[in-house]
């Protein structure tokens, strides 16, 4: 017989990854040490991630009893659950989450990486199972703690253009047959140099970076951008080393004169990247992809297909529970080129057009809601003692992570760092407590 609690903490994990930030100055370790008993930090350690949720890998458990969290939920699914999630989601009725909730926190660079949509994903899964080891497809949301940067999605063709160009040590590693394919794709005719830069184009590419909207890709486009990242992805361990050797001693000499502004704007970061990962090609991806930059509450959506990597900061990531990931570069796990190059949509968009624009879902909450079915996630913000905020009854599971201050989940006291699994159909009053400041987060599904 279950004894169901509609609201009750729950104990998270930690994943130590090279990535992650060193002891104590990553929030994935300063919330551990809140709510996972005995964890203690290495200030000589990395911790990366804190997982919430029922991934095999990794599972919560219940704080009270210790109880794996999907053993709880198995108990009485439809009360934890709802008919309507267990009847969509195959291993619901066995107490599992469809998505699974995260902090992380990036210390340098992870992967150029990309998830495969549910097609590709059944069939990696079928041909190379060791590796690609679930057949389920992964988007990602990531909200921003502290200011984060990361690369999503390919830049405007003619911004790609202009710095493929102007950039003597791309051009050379490029080279001049796709690089004219591209030109001739955006309809403008390549410089005979990488020295000459052609002022038509300088305009197009400032004007291809403005706004938040995906442009249709016009015929040729796509072909032409698969044709430059290909050659860029594959070129020699050689030709990518002699190439940022070049570039970075242009960009430690002081008098150095950059033919634009773009790529004078990258010169820093494409110095950061190598001194994380020397000599790897995922370095030269600044000139390929877009460089989004996300302010605190911020959020970006990370589509099936799409190229992307998280440079740095701390942030809400939520995701379908899966562990499909190609990878291609800033990594030292397993690289996939030829099935990454296959296998990504080739869109070029600005990097506005990656953030996610956010609705209300009550006073002080906000929702960011993707284009998908297996999550959205609420970020809640009191700002004085006693004040409360009132979520409706949400007809599917949800997690709740406080990130800032302390208060009341119902009746569950909490502080920075606490994680709460609430119920469906369950409403919920939330209340800041006596220093006020009370931040949260909630990742739920609803059918």
């Amino acid at each position: 017989m279950s004894s169901f609690q509609p609201i009750f903490k729950i104990t998270p994990g930690v994943q130590s990854y090279d990535w992650g930030k060193i002891g104590s100055t990553s929030l994935a370790a300063q919330f551990g040490e809140r709510c996972i008993e005995g964890f203690t930090t290495d200030d000589k350690k990395p911790y990366a991630e804190l997982w919430m949720g029922t991934h095999v890998t990794l599972p919560s458990h219940q704080t009270s009893s210790s109880r794996p969290l999907s053993e709880v939920l198995a108990s009485d699914p439809e009360k934890y659950l709802s008919k309507s999630i267990i009847s969509k989601y195959p291993n619901a009725a066995e107490g599992h989450l469809p998505f699974l909730f995260k902090v992380l926190s990036i210390g340098k660079a992870l992967s150029i990486q990309a998830h495969p949509d549910k097609t590709l994903a059944e069939r990696l899964h079928r041909e190379r199972p060791e590796i690609y080891k679930v057949f389920v497809i992964q988007p990602e949301m990531a909200i921003a703690l502290t200011p984060f940067r990361g690369f999503c999605g390919f830049l405007p063709l003619p911004q790609l253009l202009l710095l493929l160009s102007t950039i003597p040590e791309m051009r050379s590693l490029i080279g001049e047959a796709p690089l004219t394919a591209l030109a001739k794709s955006v309809n403008v005719e390549l410089s005979p140099a990488s020295s000459d830069v052609d002022e038509a184009l300088v305009k197009m590419a400032k004007e291809s970076v403005k706004g938040g909207s995906v442009e249709e890709m016009k015929p040729g486009q796509k072909e032409a951008l698969k044709g430059v990242f290909e050659v860029l992805m594959k070129a020699s361990e050689s030709s990518v080393k002699d190439a940022l050797k070049s570039l970075l001693a242009r960009y430690t000499d002081p008098s150095t004169k950059y033919a634009t502004q773009a790529e004078q704007d990258l010169v820093e970061l494409v110095k950061e990247l190598n001194s994380q990962f020397p000599d790897d090609v995922g370095v030269l991806c600044c000139f390929i992809l877009n460089v989004v930059e996300l302010e605190v509450g911020k959020s970006v959506f990370l589509k099936a297909d799409e190229p992307h990597a998280y440079i740095s900061g701390d942030i809400i990531e939520c995701m379908a529970t899966s562990d499909n990931v190609v990878r291609a570069g800033l990594t030292p796990k397993l690289r996939d080129v030829d099935t990454l190059i296959s296998m990504l949509t080739y869109v070029s968009a600005p990097a506005d057009a990656q953030l996610l624009t956010t609705s209300s879902f009550a006073p002080k909450t906000e929702l960011h809601d993707p284009p998908i079915e297996e999550f959205s996630v609420l970020r809640t913000a009191l700002e004085k003692s006693g004040e409360t905020e009132t979520h409706r009854p949400i007809e599917g599971p949800s997690i709740v992570i406080v990130t800032e201050g302390s208060g009341k989940v119902g009746e569950e006291k909490v502080e920075r760092g606490d994680v709460v699994f609430v119920a469906a159909g369950v409403e919920v009053e939330f209340e800041a407590g006596s220093q006020g400041g009370f931040t949260f987060f909630r990742a739920f599904v609803e059918a």
